[in-house]
């Protein structure tokens, strides 16, 4: 099973994902990818917002097999409009496949609890 959260507290903002589907194979397996490329998109967007001066520090990233996370510090109220969104369209991404395979997937949402 794969857990995802999502929390934010002042202009701090965190995904955090653990585990593995085991839908198939290693190598194989479709769910472990899909959100392999949703974790590795919100790193790129954390570099992306790094880049345009709208964190107050670097973002913390660590992707690794089974346990990732990536944290963003907005620098201004007005960036972290930018950061929050960016967050909201990964979560939704990851809410998708928590819907359509809630046995390998679930995601606890920015102030609620786990959803499948």
């Amino acid at each position: 099973m794969i857990n995802v959260s999502f929390e934010a507290e002042k202009k701090t903002v965190t995904m955090t994902v653990t585990g593995h589907a085991k839908s198939a194979e290693a190598g194989r397996d479709l769910i472990c990818a899909a959100v392999s490329a949703l974790v590795i998109t919100l790193a790129q967007n954390a570099r992306f917002l790094e880049a345009r001066k709208m964190l107050k520090e670097a973002p913390g990233i660590v992707l690794a097999e089974g346990a990732s996370e990536v944290t963003c510090t907005a620098k201004t109220k007005e960036s972290f409009r930018d950061v929050i969104y960016t967050y909201h369209v990964i979560q939704r991404g990851m809410m998708v496949l928590a819907h359509n395979y809630p046995q390998y997937i679930a995601v606890k949402t920015f102030g609620e609890t786990e959803t499948s």
